[in-house]
């Protein structure tokens, strides 16, 4: 018999340009419409999923390693139950496409660098350096920037592109170990592992008051959207249900704000990371 791991190495094993080069040849095989990667529905499912990892460059050792997971160490194995799927339509990308939804990049285009996209910040939240409403308590910068070149989320795409396909409230509520801050923890997590970290999606830490009352914390979702006529809008959306958010200008629509919290009349921001 033949291990997946020693049919590999016939085609992919570190020759006279590294094992780097290998790894990038690989990566562009399996990118090839007219290799057996994509045309056969098993290979490519295990191609797309390491090309999820890097579209560039990808180490051998992960096809081994998704063969022996499901089943099919060796050729013998693999080659009929391709050939089964294909017969079948069996999609084993589209398992892992569920799995981890992908954004659609094309539509993601228009770049704002780091200095512009804090000073919109700045200038349509007053509560960048006091509070968004009430009477301010600090003047101290509260936007924090984590990328140097950022792209801007087109108005039509922040629901439908990101917070529709987002697994990341698949994932069950739980107080402390999941809740709104790891939500947004597991948004940033899915989007930078699809090389889409820079999008101008981040998140507001907020304490909420009935007065001078102290009613709790909460975290949710800020981005920065920008309209076909150039305008940049902010927009506000939830960690989990999927319909609560509001525009810049509308009133707060976030009814997790309500359940966590009770009522509040003042929301005091304590950062916004974008």
């Amino acid at each position: 018999m033949t291990t997946i791991k020693e049919a590999m190495a016939q085609y992919y094993s570190s020759g006279t340009g590294g094992q780097q080069w290998c790894n990038q040849q690989l990566a562009k095989d399996m990118r090839d419409p007219n290799m057996a990667w994509q045309q056969n529905h098993l290979f490519k499912g295990i191609a797309d999923k390491c090309l999820e990892y890097c579209p560039w460059a990808v180490d051998p050792n992960w096809v081994v390693e998704i063969c022996d997971a499901i089943g099919m160490p060796t050729t013998e194995k693999l080659v009929p139950f391709a050939e089964a799927c294909e017969v079948h339509k069996f999609d084993l990308s589209g398992l892992f496409k569920w799995t981890n939804p992908v954004i659609t990049k094309r539509y993601f285009t228009e770049e704002i660098n780091f200095i512009d996209l804090k000073q919109h910040l700045h200038e349509t939240i007053p509560g960048t350096f006091k509070v968004l409403f009430g009477p301010a308590q600090h003047t101290k910068d509260l936007v924090y920037m984590r990328d140097e070149i950022n792209i801007l989320i087109p108005y039509d795409k922040l629901d439908e592109q990101i917070m529709f396909k987002d697994p990341t409230p698949r994932h069950g509520y739980k107080k402390d170990s999941n809740d709104c801050d790891d939500g947004q923890a597991g948004t940033t997590v899915w989007m930078a592992h699809q090389y889409c970290g820079n999008y101008t999606l981040g998140w507001v830490d907020a304490n909420f008051y009935q007065d001078t009352t102290f009613k709790g914390g909460h975290a949710f979702k800020i981005a920065v959207c920008v309209k076909p006529d150039g305008t940049k809008i902010n927009r506000y959306r939830g960690n989990r249900d999927r319909e609560a958010g509001w525009d810049q200008g509308e009133e707060i629509n976030l009814p997790a704000i309500q359940r966590i919290v009770g009522g509040f009349n003042r929301m005091e921001i304590i950062q916004i990371v974008m």
